[in-house]
């Protein structure tokens, strides 16, 4: 008898013990401090990051091929040359560029946030901001620098450039 009440007692206690056990781990598992994630979803959110980067991608090799194909690019000069630019229109530099803007607006385009040269004020004129009128600035290096036209523009450049026309 002493063995079968025994036996009796370690069994309820290992059953009691199993289900606290489960249902401690039913309870926190899958929930918001304890996410069950599955390779599926890990695969569905690893697709929508390709998908996304995929077409950044495919934009900016549109700009490139832009850039190559649809763009007047000029050797440069020792001196100044005066040309007109359309509103819409980009212009790139290449290093040790000068240019001054003398008639219309236009924005800095800068993909390396360290802006443009100012050397008439001094400073540095940053990405989306306006190129004053009649200081001269300079571009020191070839990596992107240039200037976006939002209405018709007289302008004096020096150096190597590359035109591209958005209209």
């Amino acid at each position: 008898m002493t063995f079968n009440k025994n036996l009796v007692i370690g069994l309820t206690l290992g059953i009691f013990i199993g289900m606290l056990g489960i249902a401690q781990a039913d309870g926190t598992a899958g929930t918001t401090t304890d996410p069950l994630v599955t390779v599926s979803y890990m695969e569905m959110k690893l697709k929508a990051l390709d998908d996304k980067y995929l077409t950044e991608v495919n934009a900016l090799k549109t700009q490139i091929e832009q850039m190559n194909q649809g763009g007047s690019s000029t050797t440069g000069s020792q001196v100044f040359e005066i040309i007109s630019i359309p509103k819409g229109n980009a212009v790139y530099f290449a290093d040790s560029a000068e240019f001054i803007v003398r008639v219309g607006n236009a924005n800095v385009i800068d993909p390396n946030a360290v802006g443009i040269p100012d050397l008439t004020e001094g400073s540095k004129v940053l990405n989306g901001k306006r190129v004053p009128i009649d200081h001269h600035m300079l571009v020191p290096s070839n990596d992107g620098r240039g200037i976006l036209t939002t209405e018709d523009c007289w302008m004096m450049i020096k150096g190597n450039y590359t035109m591209i026309s958005n209209n």
